[in-house]
């Protein structure tokens, strides 16, 4: 524990044994000695519990343990108490953006960025006129990887995937993770063919690096691709399109792979004895 922190969490130790009256003058002296903000003896208490507050909730958000220091100037910052972090330092600041905007398993941006990015070129697309495209990708047969080989296995196949896109995209594009084996890219000033043609090249590259994870299960990438403007002019007709096309070429995998599949020898034989079991146990209809 850094120096600052420890003495945050002093602090808030003391805190706790000291009666209301007191705890608020203390409280009050504290404001303005850490943060030179003057609070009424009144609001000060309240104020250190929604410091308390902050910090658990930026800790679950950023799936890390967030400092008090870091939660303070969060909550004075929010308050319009102080317009510069006179406590935060610049790295754990960073540190805290990153987490919030990043899936920690893959280091892909996460499904919140993915909202908010989509809109905003969305926007630039509109201003001038230049073609967007949506790529969404699960992974084909990904649920058979957890079951035979458990979760960890099917964590490196996530983050395979991750390193895949990572290696495929220009870097005006942008991925992201949007659910368990779900992705997404956006790809700027790029129409249907091209944003297919990536598509296809993504799933090459995706072939290459599992190959060293030895699976016995043929994993690969489904996709669905829409494009802007010709697809739909707002962010939620674009994904029901793509997610649509996609399911279309799940749909189109899962045939091609039971074409393939060779039947067993066995099975007309099976199916006869079947039958015909079936017919002697029958009982006949009452005339």
């Amino acid at each position: 524990m850094r120096a600052n922190d420890a003495y945050f969490e002093i602090i808030a130790d003391t805190l706790e044994g000291l009666e209301p009256s007191v705890r608020a003058q203390f409280l009050q002296r504290f404001f303005l000695a850490i943060a030179h903000v003057e609070i009424p003896e009144n609001k000060a208490i309240a104020l250190w519990d929604e410091v308390l507050a902050r910090k658990t909730h930026l800790s679950e958000r950023a799936e890390s343990d967030v400092s008090m220091q870091t939660a303070l100037v969060d909550v004075l910052i929010s308050a319009g108490m102080i317009r510069v972090p006179v406590v935060l330092e610049y790295d754990d600041l960073k540190h805290l953006h990153r987490s919030a905007v990043t899936d920690p398993l893959t280091g892909l941006y996460n499904r919140r960025l993915f909202s908010e990015t989509f809109d905003k070129e969305l926007n630039r697309a509109r201003r001038y006129t230049h073609p967007l495209s949506l790529v969404i990708l699960d992974l084909h047969r990904f649920k058979e990887v957890n079951d035979k080989y458990g979760h960890p296995r099917g964590d490196e196949v996530l983050r395979a995937a991750a390193a895949t896109l990572k290696r495929s995209l220009r870097t005006s594009d942008s991925a992201f993770r949007i659910g368990g084996d779900e992705f997404a890219l956006l790809l700027p000033q790029t129409d249907s063919a091209q944003a297919s043609a990536l598509s296809r090249r993504v799933g090459v590259v995706f072939a290459e690096i599992l190959r060293p994870l030895e699976l016995t299960i043929s994993v690969s990438m489904d996709h669905g691709v829409s494009t802007y403007p010709q697809d739909g002019e707002q962010r939620d007709q674009l994904i029901h399109v793509a997610d649509e096309r996609r399911y279309g070429a799940k749909q189109d995998n899962h045939r091609r792979l039971e074409a393939e599949t060779p039947a067993s020898p066995e099975a007309p034989a099976r199916d006869r004895l079947g039958d015909s079991a079936k017919s002697a146990a029958k009982v006949p209809e009452p005339a």
